[in-house]
């Protein structure tokens, strides 16, 4: 349970091969309604089977299709976040922010969905035929290198911020946008970089070291996303989940917990900074701990980061 615990309520969804995945379903409330098992248990039974798939340009073999339901209860004014079933949720994987053309079909998706408020939640870019890197696995193999005192880990590094350059350059083109997200990239370049040489030189990489590398992915192909709906004329705002999300490692360390009340005045915090806009563009995959450090729901963790 995550973004959408705190936003809306969605279904099952379609998963990358097209398997139905197990059913994420929270109750659709306001914060002093939350608690309310009848009133969950109502929008539920409102909702039915008046669901809303989400249709875009990609087949279901490419994870791009996530089926959300709007319950029928108004939207909520209340200080902060606007809870209610007017949010509709998106959740991108790897595959849908593979290239220039998927992300953009992503947006038109994102845009045109007639819903009064969206989020959509995103992974870091797959790969596709054009560019075969996949960046969660090269930033992995990028820190293995770098804690095996390899220095080859500079190549990788390098390979990262051309792919997310040349798929910024296709996408945005010339203009503010582009200046914008290359600065941006090129100053959390410049911080890896120091990591990973810090890391190289300890020949080992800690767990907060790695947590915070490794979200990287998430947080470009969110600005990404965020900035190519805000050059068609969107009123978007990019949202690092970092900001909102505080959970805590499971007994075992293999997932984490929600730590829910934390999570909920973080969310409305976030809306006071940020204002109300209608498109909110979050990253999966990456949170706080209740210490305030960087971590990550934990590998294969974005694909539920959205529920």
């Amino acid at each position: 349970m995550q973004l959408t615990q705190q936003l809306g309520q969605q279904r099952p969804c379609l998963s990358g091969k097209g398997r139905e995945s197990k059913p994420v379903l929270t109750a659709l409330t306001s914060t002093s309604t939350r608690s309310s098992k009848q009133a969950a248990l109502r929008a539920e039974n409102a909702v039915g089977s008046r669901s809303v798939g989400l249709r875009s340009g990609f087949s279901r073999s490419n994870a791009c299709i996530v089926r959300s339901v709007l319950a029928e209860t108004p939207a909520q004014t209340v200080d902060g976040c606007p809870r209610g079933a007017h949010w509709q949720v998106h959740k991108f994987g790897g595959t849908c922010m593979a290239s220039p053309d998927r992300l953009r079909a992503a947006a038109e998706l994102v845009i045109n969905d007639a819903a009064e408020q969206k989020v959509a939640v995103v992974s870091a870019m797959g790969s596709s035929k054009e560019s075969p890197i996949k960046v969660t696995d090269l930033i992995l193999n990028m820190i293995d290198k770098a804690a095996r005192q390899d220095a080859a880990f500079l190549v990788d590094l390098a390979a990262l911020q051309e792919k997310h350059v040349e798929t910024a350059k296709k996408l945005l083109g010339q203009g503010p946008e582009l200046t914008a997200f290359v600065a941006r990239l090129m100053d959390d370049i410049g911080n890896l970089k120091a990591m990973l040489q810090a890391i190289c030189i300890a020949g080992m990489a800690t767990d907060a070291f790695v947590d915070f590398v490794v979200g990287h992915g998430e947080l470009w192909s969110a600005q990404l996303l965020a900035a190519t709906c805000k050059q068609q004329g969107a009123d978007v705002v990019f949202m690092d989940t970092r900001d909102v999300l505080v959970v805590t490692p499971t007994s075992d360390g293999t997932s984490v917990d929600l730590d829910e009340d934390a999570s909920s005045q973080r969310l409305d915090q976030w809306f006071r900074d940020h204002g109300n806009h209608k498109i909110v563009v979050a990253t999966g995959f990456i949170a706080k701990n209740q210490k305030g450090q960087a971590t990550t729901l934990k590998r294969n963790g974005s694909d539920f980061s959205a529920t």
